[in-house]
């Protein structure tokens, strides 16, 4: 292992790699069956549940698409604005490897191009 990534960093890249082994998730839908295809729905702000599995918020304001079947009047899904970050755990990853690559950045700017 190198000196220079910190065993941290490689927690931090693996768990990326788990999400975007193409770095292709987050730039683009990906429809195929791959296993990256299970994760694309966390992705998403706007979750789909059946009606009888929502449960919204009654100490907050809550927005929500209801679905019903029109022939028999009967609710079939709800489309609801989670406010949950998804990948939180991710993205807080992505920003502490961006942060230390840019100190990396910094560094070698500064020793081997004094600052340019």
């Amino acid at each position: 292992m190198s000196k220079i990534i910190k065993p941290e960093n490689q927690r931090i890249v693996n768990h990326i790699k788990e999400y975007d082994d193409k770095s292709t998730f987050f730039r683009y839908v990906d429809l195929s069956k791959t296993k990256q295809g299970n994760k694309e729905e966390e992705k998403k702000y706007i979750k789909k549940v059946s009606y009888k599995d929502f449960e919204p918020d009654l100490n907050r304001p809550t927005t929500a698409l209801l679905v019903v079947n029109g022939s028999a009047d009967e609710d079939v899904e709800v489309h609801y604005n989670s406010k949950d970050i998804p990948l939180r755990d991710l993205g807080k990853d992505l920003r502490s490897l961006a942060y230390y690559f840019s100190g990396i950045h910094t560094m070698f700017r500064t020793c081997l191009c004094n600052g340019f």
